[in-house]
Order: structure tokens, then sequence, then C-alpha cells
């Protein structure tokens, strides 16, 4: 308790629940995006006759069975993440799941990152999503991880020197014990 004002003190790194919660819904925001992109790039085709985007996307209207088919659902996933990251990136400084959970992402030295460091982090984490047997893999790793350490950092966190932190700590106070 802090003895200035008797509230509780935050702790300056979030649970691993916390993170978890905000990874959940930052995936199901760029699944709806996804499936927006998908819904548009087929009414262009059909409202259109784009024949270019016709060889890209499927149509889904009328539910073709195309060899083509996988590639089109990565290539949107690979743009709505892109598009997600950016956006909220521009928008919040953060993710929408982060905002929610009130947690943040920073850079150990303490500098503000870039949108293309925000752009790369997050390409790397939600396309090794994208893979069941990564996921599974990278996923239990991850989780582990996150247990065993008393920062919580994931590998993708020490690969990218960032660390999570609760939106109200001092960040400046856990960047100290973190580099100490």
């Amino acid at each position: 308790m802090n003895s200035q004002n008797m509230l509780p003190e935050l702790p300056l790194v979030p649970s691993i629940w916390k993170r978890l919660g905000a990874f959940i819904l930052d995936i199901l925001c760029m699944l709806l995006l996804w499936v927006f992109i998908l819904f548009l790039a087929a009414l262009l085709v059909r409202i259109f006759k784009i024949e270019f985007l016709g060889e890209l996307f499927i149509d889904i209207f009328q539910n073709q069975d195309s060899s083509i088919e996988p590639r089109i659902y990565s290539y949107a996933w690979i743009l709505s993440i892109f598009i997600y990251s950016v956006g909220t990136h521009l928008l919040f400084k953060n993710t929408i799941g982060s905002n929610i959970c009130r947690i943040q992402v920073i850079h150990i030295s303490g500098l503000n990152m870039s949108i293309w460091f925000f752009l790369i982090r997050n390409l790397f984490l939600f396309l090794l999503f994208t893979q069941p047997v990564l996921s599974i893999i990278y996923g239990g790793i991850m989780f582990v991880g996150i247990f065993l350490n008393k920062n919580h950092r994931a590998i993708h966190d020490y690969l990218f020197n960032t660390i999570v932190v609760n939106k109200n700590s001092n960040y400046q106070e856990v960047l100290g014990k973190v580099n100490q």
C-alpha cells in the first residue's frame, strides 16, 4: 500500500492473464478486419469484374473451389495485420487489446517505438500464429517462459528488446529493474 494515498500500488508488469487477454482481443480484431478485407475484395471482383483481383481473391458469394484459395486467405491475413498494426499505432500508439487491458509495450531503452518497429514486432508475432503447429509450439514455449521470468517477458520481447508494462506504472522504474 502506498502510505500517501492508501491505494494499493499497481504491479509494474502485468499478469500473464492480462497479456493473454490483450492478445486474444487483438486476434479477434484482426479476424474481423480479415473477414472485412475478404468480403470487400469479393465484392470488388463481383461488381467491377476486376480480373486481376479475381485471380487473387475467390468469389466468396459463389463459394467456388480454387487452387489459389489458401494464398488468398494468407494475403488477406498479412494485409489485416499490416492495417491493424499501423492503424492502431497511429491512433493509439498501442493495440486495441492492449488499450482495453491497460497494458503497454515499451522498448527497454525507454525510447518510443517507431511505427516500423511496432509493425515488424506485430508481424513476427501474429504471422507465427498463422501456422497451427508453430502456434502450438511457440505458444507453449511463450506461456512457460512468461511464467519462469520475473518480468513476464516472452521470447519475442527478448528478440525485440521490449517489455510489457501496466499503463499506469512508472515504466522508468520497470526499465531500471530490467536493465539491472
